[in-house]
């Protein structure tokens, strides 16, 4: 249900209350001036739709709004409507928005007491798009799983944001990106290492949406430059953020590469570095000895040569979509005991690398793990069946059960709260319905009682009968204290309308 607006249908609801009105001296209503108890917002809206800037009023005598747009007044014609009705509230209507509608509207309120006014801006969103947002889709297609993953986040991440700066930064910045740090330590806002407005690459299909919503357009085509701005504000910024709070920043995600068949076997010396790194923080956290980690590190090159040596083909072939790495390096070391110590620091890396797809999709995608999850196991039981499945040499997470009753609970929980929710704002609907009404029938008796005050005052004019003078003066007190009743009922309405959307 949308906001509920007390308007009176005939002309007179503008005028009744200020026609025959006793002068401001015998006034028992002090001048209140203008307050905008809500005022309008900024708001965006996509080229073609219907801009609506609603507000609430308050004061006394009721203010006159008027809107304007670079100084000029906006009149209800053509496009644009403005209503407001006797309770304050207030609305601008644009329909069918063009690109020349986009600006700074000026909300003006006026009564005796003084002036007040509130400025918002209308964007107009031309609906496009940069179009290497897209390749984010394999990206997640990708590392949504279950999968041990790990290891190919920091080359395929550095790869997916290389991709993204290089629409808008210059080239010689990208040709100094060798490795996922110096990635990092790019300043993606400096403006002074980006394109000029028209290299910016905005790809052939965004072009083209662009050709179009410039057609569609009334009176003037869609300014280029500027959605190319847009454009590098919107991929700058998302950059940054991307930057900021991607997994690269963690020293483990990037020394994982060192578990990457394709990394071992192509850069020999860099899979060891890595290794070496990636060991000093199992050190660091007290996951390994000193002695344990000289003893993984000499069984790591030595598993290094031999897969050089007798298994460079499967290793360089490897595609993580074919074969989860755990599995595949299981057939290699799992049942060796010249690397036991080492596939026991694998298995542990490998288990703390696995996605976990249950949880970041919103819902279990392995039935196994909904199950099994379903019966009641909790995490305790995951761990034991952990230490004890992880004994087999070629152990695969793929079989292992998942942890996903806290996903199932939290379903539950937000599912209450919209029930409660959806209650809430129903009985909140059905109170501003039953003030609204109420506040309609006052106005109503208002006007009715102002009517008669006025053909009294006129009839005790004409026959000196200061009688009905009396009761002319009677019915204006009273007229007088149903607006204060009105003025309570649009704050009452007020409260209630911004409970309702705070449960929204």
């Amino acid at each position: 249900m949308g906001d509920v607006q007390l308007v009176t249908a005939t002309q007179i609801s503008k005028t009744t209350l200020t026609l025959g009105r006793p002068s401001q001296k015998n006034s028992s209503i002090p001048i209140e001036p203008p307050a905008f108890i809500l005022p309008p917002r900024n708001i965006r809206i996509p080229l073609g739709g219907t801009a609506r800037l609603d507000g609430k009023i308050r004061g006394y005598p009721e203010p006159r709004v008027t809107w304007y747009k670079n100084g000029i007044p906006l009149a209800g014609k053509d496009r644009n409507m403005v209503e407001q009705s006797l309770l304050g509230s207030f609305s601008l209507v644009i329909k069918g928005v063009q690109a020349d509608d986009g600006g700074k509207y000026t909300c003006e309120a006026v009564n005796e007491g003084g002036i007040r006014q509130v400025t918002v801006e209308l964007t107009v969103e031309v609906g496009l798009k940069p179009h290497n947002p897209r390749a984010v889709k394999p990206f997640f297609e990708t590392f949504q799983t279950d999968a041990p993953m790990m290891p190919f986040l920091a080359k395929d991440l550095q790869a997916l944001l290389k991709s993204l700066i290089s629409c808008f930064m210059k080239r010689e910045v990208l040709d100094n990106i060798k490795t996922p740090v110096q990635m990092l330590k790019i300043d993606v806002l400096d403006k002074t290492l980006h394109l000029p407005l028209k290299e910016v690459d905005l790809g052939f299909a965004t072009k083209q949406a662009l050709e179009k919503a410039s057609e569609k357009l009334l009176e003037k085509p869609l300014p280029g430059q500027q959605f190319r701005r847009e454009c590098v504000a919107f991929l700058s910024t998302t950059a940054k953020k991307l930057l900021d709070k991607c997994p690269l920043n963690y020293a483990a995600v990037r020394h994982m590469a060192c578990l990457d068949p394709v990394t071992m076997i192509s850069n020999e010396r860099r899979a060891i570095s890595m290794f070496e790194k990636l060991l000093q923080l199992l050190l660091n956290a007290k996951w390994n000895t000193a002695e344990d980690c000289d003893k993984i590190l000499s069984e790591y090159k030595m598993f290094l040569t031999e897969m050089v040596q007798h298994h460079k083909e499967e290793f360089q072939g490897y595609r993580s979509s074919s074969c989860w790495l755990d599995t595949f390096m299981g057939r290699f070391a799992g049942d060796k005991a010249e690397y036991a110590i080492l596939w026991k620091s694998m298995k542990d890396l490998f288990t703390l690398s696995h996605g976990q797809a249950a949880v970041e999709r919103g819902y279990c995608v392995n039935k196994d793990m909904l199950v099994t999850n379903l019966k009641g196991r909790t995490l305790m039981s995951l761990v034991a069946h952990l230490m004890e499945y992880c004994q087999s040499p070629s152990c695969s997470i793929a079989k292992m059960p998942g942890c996903d009753m806290s996903n199932t609970l939290m379903m539950e929980k937000k599912k209450k709260k919209e029930t409660e929710n959806d209650k809430q704002r129903e009985e909140l609907r059905s109170e501003i319905t039953k003030v609204a009404a109420k506040g309609q029938k006052i106005i109503t008796s208002i006007e009715a009682m102002q009517e008669e005050a006025d053909a009294m005052a006129e009839k005790a004019e004409r026959k000196q009968d200061f009688t009905l003078l009396t009761k002319s003066n009677a019915y204006r007190k009273s007229v007088a204290e149903k607006k204060k009743e009105v003025i309570g009922l649009d704050a009452v309405l007020s409260d209630l309308k911004e409970q309702q959307q705070h449960c929204f």
